[in-house]
């Protein structure tokens, strides 16, 4: 994600980034993608429930949109915004997660 995983090296996150923001039409999720790492799916996932079955967040699908922009937060490192609309949460519930696989 574009941070220095070792103990010690602070790296504080923008307000924001890796929390869902919520708008009146959609859950906001922002994360960081380092260049090297542009290969890798990176794969946003959500459902209202926590149930062992997860939909994945696809661009034109359901409503979902998804925003690359390289090098947004400095040489090397993408910005990469999911929307997904509210009107996908059951009983106003809608949870997120982020996957990565090689």
């Amino acid at each position: 994600m574009g941070r220095d995983p070792r103990p010690g090296f602070p790296d504080p996150l923008t307000p924001g980034e890796n929390t869902p923001l919520l708008t009146q039409e959609h859950v906001i999720f922002v994360h960081r993608r380092v260049a090297a790492a542009r290969y890798l799916p990176v794969i946003v996932q959500y459902n209202s429930d926590l149930s062992p079955t997860w939909n994945t967040a696809q661009a034109g699908v359901n409503g979902v949109t998804i925003a690359n922009e390289a090098d947004f937060y400095g040489n090397g490192i993408d910005k990469v915004e999911i929307r997904i609309p509210r009107t996908l949460a059951v009983e106003g519930r809608l949870f997120l997660r982020l996957r990565a696989e090689e």
